[in-house]
């Protein structure tokens, strides 16, 4: 097992909280989110059932055309 395996769920939602923060507000990226939740079933599982993840998304020019995207945000995010 390696380190990263062996944090606990509630230190992984610390760190994914946080690099979804800076992702957004440093880098202007959104997609952080998207990212995490793909690494692992174990990194999946945790990032959909942190709903706070979801909250920021963002449309530019024609992405208001990916109502898919949007949708994914609005239901993970449970709102």
């Amino acid at each position: 097992m390696t380190d990263i395996e062996r944090l606990a769920d509630d230190v992984l939602l610390v760190v994914f909280g946080n690099a979804v923060e800076v992702s957004v507000l440093e880098l202007g990226d959104f997609l952080m989110a998207l990212a995490i939740s793909c690494v692992s079933k174990r990194w999946r599982r945790i990032a959909l059932g942190f709903s706070l993840l979801w909250t920021r998304f963002a449309v530019q020019g024609q992405d208001w055309l990916k109502k898919d995207y949007i949708n994914t945000f609005l239901v993970r995010s449970k709102g």
